[in-house]
């Protein structure tokens, strides 16, 4: 199981920035680095410097940490919304892709982080 990445609100602006470009690209799947470095206005190899810098990590896991987190936000808040759909709300194009990542990053599917996070 892979650690899941938190970026902490207290970091640099660069990660808010990465953040809020990762969270406005999901729907419309255009999450790369190349394009999150592109709409920061900073070459990618110098964006993925910078973010393994701040972070210790790639800036592909930390897209993914935001995709993550972006989900299991959805799942708590939103019970009524099917699998697939918070898949695709989240950039993934399959829901087996969707629910792969998310075992690989929490060690359960979606539907048992629902059931064991209930309020």
């Amino acid at each position: 199981m892979e650690k899941e990445i938190l970026i902490p609100d207290n970091q640099p602006v660069l990660l808010e920035q990465v953040r809020k470009e990762v969270l406005q690209a999901l729907p419309k799947r255009e999450f790369s680095v190349e394009h999150i470095a592109e709409r920061l206005g900073i070459m990618p190899r110098t964006f993925s410097r910078r973010i393994k810098l701040l972070t210790g990590s790639t800036p592909k896991d930390i897209i993914c940490s935001i995709q993550m987190q972006k989900a299991c936000e959805m799942l708590l808040e939103e019970p009524e919304l099917k699998i697939s759909y918070i898949a695709s709300a989240c950039g993934f194009n399959e829901p087996s892709s969707f629910t792969h990542t998310f075992i690989r990053v929490y060690g359960i599917n979606p539907s048992e982080y629902r059931h064991q996070h209930k309020s």
